[in-house]
């Protein structure tokens, strides 16, 4: 039915749906952080996270293609570790599934 390069981005999908699992699992932090008044530091972390992005892109696309590509989009989940741990330093507020 899926012609042999569906096949191929099996890895892929793999990569991303654990990444958006894992932000998921961090609760909307970032809402919070917008609604409560600290828009300015979320957004700093989203900026560190970008930059994170494109130097994971550039180091590890040439190397691994387009896993590559996908493991260097994980650092979005970084952005969700930092917003949520920032919405429990700042507002003391816990967003996590663990913490619930």
């Amino acid at each position: 039915m899926f012609d042999p390069q569906f096949a191929a981005a099996y890895p892929v999908m793999g990569i991303l749906a654990l990444g958006l699992v894992a932000r998921a699992a961090l609760g909307p932090a970032d809402v919070v952080l917008n609604m409560l008044g600290q828009g300015a530091a979320c957004a700093r972390i989203v900026l560190v996270a970008a930059a994170l992005n494109v130097g994971l892109s550039v180091v590890l696309v040439p190397v691994l293609g387009l896993p590559g590509a996908a493991a260097a989009s994980l650092a979005l989940l970084a952005a969700a570790a930092g917003n949520c741990a920032l919405a429990r330093r700042r507002l003391n507020v816990r967003t996590a599934i663990w913490d619930a």
